[in-house]
């Protein structure tokens, strides 16, 4: 259940797109979002290395400046965000943490049950305008099912299930079904099979079981297999079914690689196309 959603805050329109997404879902089953902003000192610390003997004391300086305005950035982002699940009559918790933006959301991720960011995070405040590695750590090693969204929340109406046979890709197609029962995404369902050989008897018996498994659940599945680059094929899949939301497992790290990377990622976003990931 819902209960506890995780949405990192970095002030990007990515995490306004994530507070989005957690206050539509706390919103219908009574859940509590905490909101978690976190000061990287790591990185505010390596921005001023490697000054000699002579500038240290300049740098401290700096990296105190930094961190000041850091801290400031955190209350305000905290504030808005309370602000909004105010307003929208949504349970709310506020956590402030210094340290490593992936270990802080990973602590507050095991005690939670889905954990929403942005595609591109951007925890590092002033010290780098671009984008930061953190989503994808998450993805790749996620301790609890987490959700990536793009720069504009738009609900899903439908839900591609990119499936592999992997154990991996079962745990997430189990964990959707787990919130879906809780709060729907959507109920119509494409179980999509990639991979560079024909699918054999054993495969399509493994998709009739995860069919089954599906339907039992009250969800409408139909079926799709393609050969090729799977950033390509799920892109144009999620085209035809606009606007979806994408299922898949961590452990195909080269599809998650592919999609979080280049001309792919930016077709999701354009899309509007999130990501479930679990693994």
């Amino acid at each position: 259940m819902s209960k506890r959603i995780i949405v990192g805050l970095d002030g990007s329109l990515f995490a306004e797109a994530a507070m989005d997404a957690a206050i539509d879902r706390a919103s219908r089953c009574d859940g509590t979002i905490v909101g978690v902003a976190v000061i990287d000192q790591p990185g505010i610390e390596h921005s001023e290395a490697g000054a000699g003997a002579g500038a240290a004391y300049f740098a401290r300086d700096i990296i105190d400046k930094k961190m000041s305005e850091a801290l400031a950035k955190t209350r305000d982002l905290l504030i808005h965000f309370a602000d909004r699940c105010r307003t929208a009559e949504v349970k709310y918790e506020l956590a402030r943490e210094e340290g490593v933006p992936f270990d802080a959301l990973v602590e507050y991720g095991r005690a939670s049950d889905m954990m929403i960011v942005g595609q591109h995070t951007h925890f590092q405040y002033d010290t780098d305008a671009r984008p930061g590695g953190t989503v994808k750590r998450l993805m790749n090693h996620p301790v609890v099912p987490v959700l990536a969204v793009p720069e504009k929340w738009i609900a899903p109406q439908h839900v591609i299930i990119a499936y592999d046979s992997s154990i991996h890709t079962t745990r997430a197609m189990r964990a959707f079904v787990h919130q879906q029962n809780i709060v729907p995404f959507a109920e119509d369902v494409t179980l999509l099979y990639i991979d560079d050989e024909d699918v054999d008897a054993n495969i399509r018996h493994e998709l009739d079981l995860a069919e089954k498994y599906l339907r039992a659940h009250g969800l409408k599945v139909s079926r799709m297999s393609r050969k090729g680059k799977v950033g390509r094929l799920l892109v144009e899949a999620a085209q035809e079914f606009n606007p979806c939301m994408i299922v898949m497992g961590s452990s195909r790290q080269s599809w998650l690689t592919e999609l979080l990377s280049g001309s792919v990622e930016e077709q999701l976003i354009k899309h509007s196309i999130p990501v479930f990931v679990f693994e």
